[in-house]
C-alpha cells in the first residue's frame, strides 16, 4: 500500500524566524579553542541547537541557567572537533545564560565565554498544571499528555493531544506537536534505549528526539486500528495492539455471542505485518472474571473480553509482557513461538504469598531493571474499589509471587495509569484521574512511601501515563 512504512525525516534548517533574532548571540572563544554559535530549533520554541567546535578533539556539554532556575546541563557528546547539541529542559518567554564545557582525551577541562539565548512562546494554551510538592530531583523532568475533556464523555475529542514536559515546579519546559499527526486520546511517550521517545499515534509509531524532532515513523494502516500502547522491538520492528471480534459459544452470557479480543501485530519498517498472536487462541473464551469483561461495547459490536491496555518487550527475554485488564490478567509471551510462558494474576501461574494482593483492572505492567513486575493496579473489580501501584517479586522455579511493594493513591481512578520505575527505588506514579473528581495526579514515591514530589493536571483532562526522561542534568 503507498505511503506505508518507515519514513525517515530531515533535520530541520538552522535558522527560523525566532533563530534569526537569536543567531546573533553565538560567541567566538578562539583562545580557550572552543567556538559556541547558538540558533532556535525550526519546530520548537522552547529548544535551541548549539554548534561546538574545538581545535582539538574532546567530549563537549552545555550548562545553562538564569535566576528563576538550578544550573542546568544537555547531555554529553562524544569526542570529536565538531558537536551538534539539542538545548532542551527551558522554560517559555525566558532568557538564559550558556556555555559550553568541553574534557579532553587528557582530562583537561575547557569552559567557553557565556553567551544569552531567549526562548519563544508556547504554542498552545495548556491546562493549568499545579505542584503540591515539590522536594524532587532538582533537574527532574516529567512528560505527560493532558488529551481532552472527558467531563462531557466526548472521547473523540483530541483538542489537547499534546506532549508536554515539566520541570520540578510545573513549568512547561518541552513539547512535542506532532506536526499533522493525531495523537489520538491515549498518546503517551516512552523513552527508548537510545534516549529517544516512542509515540504511538492513531495510524503511525514514531521516534521522537529531545528535541522533539521526527527521526522515524512506521505506519500501522496495514494492522488495523491500532489502541493503547506499541513496543518498539531490539530489530527496530514495533508490537502493535488492534482487536477483533469472533462468535464463541458463551453459556453464562446465553448461548453463542460476540467477544472483542485482543490481537498483537508486529510491523516492520514498511508496515508490513511479519508476526501476530491473538489471545483467541491462547485463552480460555469462557472466563470471565467480573463485571468489565462481560461489557458489551456497541462501537465494535461484542463483549469487551480481554481489553489490552499496554505492551512492554522484555528484551533480555525476546519475550512480550501484555496486560489485559479485562481479565485482571498479565501474560509474558514468548516472541518467536507466541507461546504464553506465564500468567501472573488470579487463576495465573503463580501463587501469592502470603500478606499480598492480587490486582484488578490494571494498566503499564513492566519489568523493571531488577525483574521485578510493576504495574498501575486501577482496582475497579475490589471491594471496596481503590487504586494504587504494586509491585511483585516473581520465582519461576517455585512459582510464587511476592507482593514486594505498594502506594495507595488516596484516590480511585476506574481507568487511565502509569507506574514507572525510577533510580534508587523510586516510582512515579500517574493515577490519571475519575470521572467525578477527575484532575489528574501525577507523585514521585521514594521506597519510605513518602511523596517527594506532586503535581496535579486540571480542567478534567485525561493523563493517561507519564514519562520522566534523563535529557537534562544537574550541574556538579
Amino acid at each position: 500500500m503507498a505511503g506505508t512504512g518507515r519514513r525517515l525525516m530531515n533535520r530541520p534548517s538552522a535558522l527560523s524566524f525566532i533563530g534569526l533574532l537569536c543567531a546573533c548571540q553565538g560567541s567566538r572563544t578562539g583562545d580557550l579553542g572552543i567556538d559556541l554559535v547558538l540558533s532556535a530549533h525550526d519546530d520548537n520554541t522552547l529548544s535551541a541547537e548549539a554548534t561546538v567546535t574545538l581545535d582539538e578533539e574532546g567530549s563537549v556539554h552545555l550548562e545553562f541557567w538564569n535566576d528563576q532556575v538550578d544550573p542546568l546541563r544537555t547531555l554529553e557528546s562524544a569526542a570529536d572537533t565538531h558537536h551538534t547539541l539539542d538545548v532542551v529542559g527551558m522554560r517559555a518567554d525566558s532568557s538564559y545564560t550558556l556555555q559550553a564545557v568541553a574534557t579532553l582525551a587528557d582530562g583537561t577541562e575547557l569552559r567557553g565565554e557565556t553567551t544569552t539565548f531567549s526562548t519563544g512562546s508556547l504554542p498552545v494554551e495548556l491546562p493549568p498544571l499545579e505542584v503540591v510538592t515539590g522536594q524532587g530531583e532538582s533537574a527532574a523532568m516529567t512528560l505527560l499528555g493532558p488529551a481532552m475533556d472527558r467531563a462531557d464523555g466526548d472521547y473523540e475529542s483530541t483538542d489537547f493531544a499534546f506532549l508536554t514536559g515539566v520541570d520540578r515546579e510545573g513549568e512547561v519546559v518541552w513539547y512535542y506537536e506532532g506536526d499533522d499527526l493525531d495523537l489520538g486520546p491515549n498518546h503517551a511517550g516512552e523513552l527508548l534505549a537510545d534516549g529517544s521517545l516512542q509515540i504511538l499515534g492513531k495510524s503511525q509509531v514514531l521516534g521522537v528526539s529531545p528535541a522533539g524532532e521526527t527521526l522515524w515513523s512506521i505506519d500501522t494502516e496495514l494492522a488495523g486500528t491500532v489502541h493503547h500502547d506499541a513496543a518498539t522491538l531490539s530489530n527496530g520492528n514495533v508490537v502493535v495492539m488492534t482487536q477483533e471480534v469472533q462468535t464463541h459459544q458463551v453459556e453464562d452470557l446465553g448461548g453463542e455471542v460476540p467477544l472483542i479480543g485482543d490481537v498483537l501485530h508486529e510491523l516492520d519498517n514498511d508496515g508490513e505485518v511479519v508476526w501476530s498472536w491473538s489471545t483467541f487462541d491462547h485463552l480460555d473464551v469462557e472466563r470471565f472474571p467480573g463485571e468489565l469483561s462481560r461489557l458489551f461495547e456497541d462501537r465494535v459490536g461484542g463483549y469487551d473480553w480481554t481489553h489490552a491496555n499496554a505492551v512492554f518487550h522484555v528484551a533480555d527475554q525476546d519475550a512480550l509482557l501484555v496486560s489485559l485488564r479485562h481479565q485482571n490478567q498479565v501474560l509474558l509471551i514468548d516472541h518467536a513461538s507466541g507461546d504464553v510462558i506465564w500468567i501472573l494474576g488470579e487463576d495465573g501461574d503463580f501463587e501469592l504469598v502470603e500478606g499480598g494482593e492480587w490486582f484488578t483492572s490494571q494498566h503499564a505492567a513492566t519489568i523493571t531493571s531488577n525483574g521485578d513486575l510493576l504495574l498501575y493496579d486501577n482496582g475497579n473489580e475490589k471491594s471496596p474499589a481503590y487504586s494504587r501501584s504494586v509491585r511483585y517479586r516473581l520465582d519461576t522455579d517455585n512459582w510464587t509471587a511476592e507482593q514486594n511493594w505498594e502506594w495507595d493513591t488516596d484516590l480511585f481512578t476506574e481507568n487511565l495509569g502509569d507506574s514507572d520505575a525510577l533510580e534508587d527505588g523510586r516510582v512515579l506514579v500517574c493515577a490519571g484521574g475519575k470521572r467525578d473528581t477527575p484532575n489528574a495526579r501525577l507523585a514521585d514515591i521514594d521506597t519510605d512511601g513518602e511523596v517527594t514530589w506532586e503535581l496535579t493536571v486540571k480542567e478534567n483532562l485525561w493523563t493517561y501515563r507519564a514519562e520522566r526522561v534523563d535529557w537534562v542534568g544537574p550541574v556538579d
